[in-house]
């Protein structure tokens, strides 16, 4: 998986958002890594590979952008995947192999960058959801 989070600035601004908020995702992974219960929930998340990568939609008014994401050792990578196609994604997991497990919008990814201190402080105001998906990717 190439990952977005370690290269260049972003060329589109739904890069840049998923990168903004991965980056406070990540922050509170390693503000918290050794807290309970986080640690032993991330642990835990690992041990039962739970950890395989995710499709993300970032919706506005119609998904706007697909990425795949997934936990790596203690933090989140990501990898950007082809635009999504015109079909109903605005359901996560239709078991469409396209589809997206996790659904976001840009509202609330916007309020985690601009409120970074609230979400690392506090990791369980993070949406972890997409951790937590079968292996088929539903």
């Amino acid at each position: 998986m190439s990952d977005i989070t370690d290269s260049p600035p972003p060329s589109s601004n739904w890069d840049a958002l998923l990168k903004a908020y991965l980056d406070v995702c990540n922050q509170a992974l390693r503000a918290n890594h050794d807290k309970f219960p986080f640690n032993h929930i991330i642990k835990s998340a690992i041990k039962d590979q739970m950890t395989k990568p995710a499709r993300v939609a970032i919706i506005d008014d119609a998904p706007q952008s697909i990425y795949q994401i997934a936990l790596k050792e203690d933090r989140v990578a990501c990898e950007k995947l082809a635009p999504p196609k015109k079909t109903n994604c605005a359901q996560p997991c239709s078991c469409d192999a396209e589809a997206p497990a996790w659904i976001v919008s840009r509202r609330y990814m916007e309020d985690v960058i601009n409120n970074p201190e609230t979400y690392i402080q506090n990791p369980a105001k993070i949406d972890w959801d997409w951790l937590i998906h079968n292996e088929d990717g539903c």
